[in-house]
């Protein structure tokens, strides 16, 4: 189990990390998602114990990640963004070495690592020089560096990071097999890539968590369902009429050179008004070519929570 709570980061005047907490069980994926610069690698590092946090503490299976660094380590493997491997070994020596530093008893060094090699699917390329490697097996190997010693819980930093598809793909399925019996962090800034692997999201922006939920229940409780997306042709302009109908809360319009006109009907949550927006429309001389709720994604999602952090913020986007 990995337990974070209310970490604090600064480099200079800028205020990276502002009082980050979650926590991670077994058996979870749980996926660390932000922009560019928002604070994702920084809160990393600091759950890792690469770094030191001003404020706030990190429990590795209950040891502090600062007081006990040793102890809390031994229940850890952490993949960096950019992986510490030194390309003229093997991928067997390589692992061989990292299990010595891990104290994997001598004795077992070897079956230990045919089980990790066979996770990861490295079995094969184990006698290569890993100079020699393609981006994606590199990346295995990364993640094989992290298993060694079998720590409980798993730290991976953008794991996926400049892969091809087919690369992507398969490390995707070895995070998930990870996932079963480890507990594993992954951040990324490409959304869809953890939305297809992880039982859990993080949204950090500007620092701090802006959400943290599965993903149905981050867009059950986004705007899904209460935007209505109603395409007229229309002899006016009908937005009044529209603001007027019961539990509308807001309307944006945009007309186009062949005469029709698109309109974004906000509602109140848990309302349902299509029915009275379409008499109103058709009242006001109207014809309706379309009319439907507008369905959210993940993206949307991510984008409101963002956006609207910068808006609190006074950023200007």
């Amino acid at each position: 189990m990995i337990e974070v709570s209310g970490l604090y980061k600064a480099y200079g005047l800028n205020q990276a990390v502002r009082g980050v907490s979650f926590q991670a069980q077994k058996g979870e994926i749980v996926g660390l998602i932000g922009r560019n610069g928002a604070g994702k690698s920084t809160t990393m590092n600091m759950i890792a114990g690469y770094i030191s946090s001003d404020e706030g503490n990190v429990w590795i299976n209950d040891h502090d990640i600062l007081k006990e660094p040793l102890e809390a380590k031994r229940h850890l493997g952490y993949m960096p963004e950019v992986p510490p491997l030194y390309s003229e070994m093997t991928v067997f020596k390589y692992l061989e070495f990292v299990c010595k530093l891990m104290g994997v008893e001598k004795g077992r060094i070897e079956s230990h690592l045919k089980g990790i090699l066979d996770e990861v699917g490295l079995e094969h390329m184990k006698n290569r020089l890993i100079g020699n490697l393609s981006k994606g097996y590199r990346q295995r190997v990364g993640i094989a560096k992290a298993l060694c010693g079998d720590p409980e819980n798993i730290i991976l930093d953008e794991p996926t990071s400049g892969l091809d598809p087919q690369q992507i793909v398969e490390i995707r399925k070895v995070i998930q097999a990870l996932g079963k019996e480890h507990t594993v962090i992954i951040s990324s800034h490409i959304l869809k890539e953890l939305a297809d692997i992880c039982t859990r999201l993080i949204i950090i922006d500007r620092g701090r968590v802006v959400a943290d939920d599965t993903i149905e229940h981050l867009i059950s409780r986004s705007d899904a369902g209460r935007v209505l997306e109603l395409n007229v042709k229309e002899p006016v302009d009908i937005t009044k009429v529209l603001r007027a109908v019961e539990d509308v809360t807001d309307v944006t319009r945009q007309s186009f050179i062949t005469g029709n006109a698109n309109y974004r009907i906000t509602q109140k949550p848990g309302t349902n008004r299509s029915e009275a927006v379409s008499r109103a429309a058709a009242a006001a001389g109207a014809t309706i070519l379309l009319l439907r709720p507008v369905e959210y994604s993940l993206e949307d999602v991510f984008f409101d929570l963002t956006q609207r952090t910068s808006l609190e913020a006074g950023e200007v986007r």
